[in-house]
């Protein structure tokens, strides 16, 4: 199996209750470890890193898609960034949530951004569900399928991807590996099964229980099929994906 080529890898310690360190490459101000106590404060610094490397990677001219709530905190950090807030696209479940987001200038289609990603193209996004690796069957939440998606369309543009995902999960069938290690497999496979090459990978615990992402992705000009997936035990299914959805089914 063909590897795919991975330039930097950053993994602070996951039982730190900190967000550690960040990407050089997101511009944030924050240069030094610094312990963050209240919820807001974390969720800044994360918010900080995902944008400013979708600035600095793709511009402020690009479609976004993330998960977001009326509060509007990652849509309000991308606009501070220069990011058009009709290219903003945060839909939500809650039509309460979509109702405060589109006061913002955002567009926030009510339903599951599973289903948004599906039908359009979007050159960075943020699943931040705060689901399990191995998703939610009762409301259809599924981080690899959001993946698979969003690679999907994105197939011919350099793209950044993040995922927010639960460290901890008590669905046997998906703990025989580290929830990190799972989802590092997955997004990797999905990025060299899609044609992209992974120009730059980032992770990190950001507050206790909860695990961030980020991936930087640049067409590769040939995909590569030849992929191990992490599969729930004793089945042919992807972790992170619906029920019997296997490796045909992409």
């Amino acid at each position: 199996m063909k590897r795919t080529q991975i330039k930097r890898r950053m993994n602070p310690n996951r039982k730190a209750k900190r967000l550690c360190s960040l990407p050089e490459k997101c511009e944030t101000t924050c240069s030094e470890v610094k312990e963050y106590k209240a919820h807001e404060s974390i969720k800044q610094l994360v918010n900080d890193a995902f944008v400013g490397n979708v600035v600095k990677t793709l511009g402020c001219e690009i479609k976004v898609i993330v998960l977001d709530t009326k509060e509007g905190v990652t849509c309000k950090t991308l606009m501070k960034r220069g990011v058009d807030p009709r290219n903003i696209y945060a839909p939500n479940v809650d039509p309460g949530q979509c109702e405060g987001l589109r006061r913002l200038g955002v567009r926030s289609p009510e339903g599951t951004i599973e289903r948004c990603v599906a039908h359009n193209i979007y050159r960075a996004a943020w699943y931040d569900s705060m689901t399990t690796i191995g998703g939610n069957q009762t409301r259809g939440y599924y981080v690899g399928l959001f993946a698979h998606e969003f690679m999907r369309h994105a197939r011919s543009e350099e793209c950044v991807l993040a995922i927010s995902v639960a460290t901890r999960t008590n669905q046997v069938d998906c703990t025989y590996a580290p929830q990190e290690t799972i989802l590092l497999q997955q997004i990797r496979s999905l990025a060299a099964w899609h044609g992209f090459s992974i120009e730059f990978e980032f992770t990190a615990q950001y507050k206790v229980g909860m695990l961030f992402g980020m991936w930087n992705l640049k067409p590769s000009g040939a995909r590569n099929k030849n992929q191990r997936f992490h599969t729930w035990r004793g089945t042919k299914r992807l972790i992170g994906f619906p029920p019997g959805f296997t490796i045909k089914d992409l």
